[in-house]
């Protein structure tokens, strides 16, 4: 049997990502299954199978499809190693996460919002997704390099927390949750946005960066000044 190569093996598996990409935006993901993938792709069964095991690893790799485009830790250490004032450091961190994880996750949000949902009371196919997921594991990256930086600061004296840090941590990470969430419900499910508020993603992770830092007794006004 001649070699089959790596191109063409990307090929393929690409082919089926974009089959079933298709199928879970055209009906809620409850209701699609392998086979409705295998149909749209135009494969055969064994053929799908030879690249991925089980829906839930076609799930995962749409999540991360398009991760390859973003080097988030080389953006992060870069921004996180700039000698800056604080607030301002955090302010990069906040756009890199918004213009990558956020908005990688809202591209393909009907999936990701629809594969917790389906998943909730699976715990071992949920927990995939966490381990998993290449998107994840650089959101996590975001996350614990900004904490670490921002707990040095507060050693530091630089920052005087308004809040004990598990409150703090807690209204961040549940924040961005929410902005991931509601802007997917926008996006994908023609959900209207609130007449009173703007609930466009940049505005909000600028927002949210402001209350964050005013939380830990940074200065506000600082966070976008002029770049130096």
């Amino acid at each position: 049997m001649p070699k089959v190569s790596t191109e063409y093996l990307k090929k393929k598996r690409s082919e089926i990502l974009e089959a079933a990409y298709t199928v879970c935006m055209k009906k809620p993901l409850h209701q699609v299954s392998m086979r409705d993938v295998i149909n749209e792709s135009g494969f055969s069964p064994g053929g799908v199978y030879r690249y991925f095991s089980n829906f839930s690893d076609i799930l995962i790799a749409l999540v991360d499809r398009d991760s390859y485009k973003y080097d988030i830790v080389n953006l992060t250490d870069r921004v996180l190693l700039h000698d800056d004032i604080p607030e301002r450091v955090l302010g990069r961190i906040f756009t890199i996460l918004g213009d990558t994880v956020i908005d990688n996750l809202i591209g393909v949000g009907k999936i990701f919002y629809e594969s917790l949902v389906v998943y909730a009371e699976d715990p071992k196919v949920l927990n995939r997704f966490y381990t998993e997921s290449e998107m994840v594991a650089k959101e996590n990256y975001i996350k614990e390099k900004a904490l670490t930086y921002v707990e040095q600061k507060i050693t530091e004296g630089y920052f005087k927390p308004q809040l004990p840090s598990d409150a703090l941590y807690g209204f961040l990470f549940t924040a961005i949750d929410g902005i991931i969430r509601d802007t997917i419900l926008i996006q994908h499910y023609q959900m209207n946005a609130l007449p009173f508020a703007s609930l466009e993603k940049n505005s909000l992770i600028k927002s949210l960066c402001t209350a964050f830092v005013l939380l830990l007794g940074g200065k506000g006004d600082l966070i976008y000044g002029s770049e130096s």
